[in-house]
């Protein structure tokens, strides 16, 4: 089982068909644990899991990384 009083970290692996799964995966645990992804050690990744962990650790809504027109400055 998880413990959630030690330390943990997520890891994305890399492959650009998940990226679009990962925001869902993200979503889901998002809404139903939020303290997963704010309270992670770390959070790693590579390729299209690399853009999943830049968008959780900067706190960009997910819904706002799935649209067209999200551009970062």
């Amino acid at each position: 089982m998880f413990d959630l009083n030690k330390e943990w970290c997520v890891s994305f692996a890399g492959c650009g068909f998940m990226g679009i799964y990962y925001v869902g995966a993200a979503s889901c645990v998002s809404e139903r644990l939020p303290r997963f992804f704010q309270q992670a050690a770390r959070i790693y990744g590579a390729s299209a899991g690399s853009l999943m962990s830049t968008i959780l650790t900067i706190g960009v809504p997910l819904v706002v990384s799935t649209d067209e027109s999200f551009v970062v400055e």
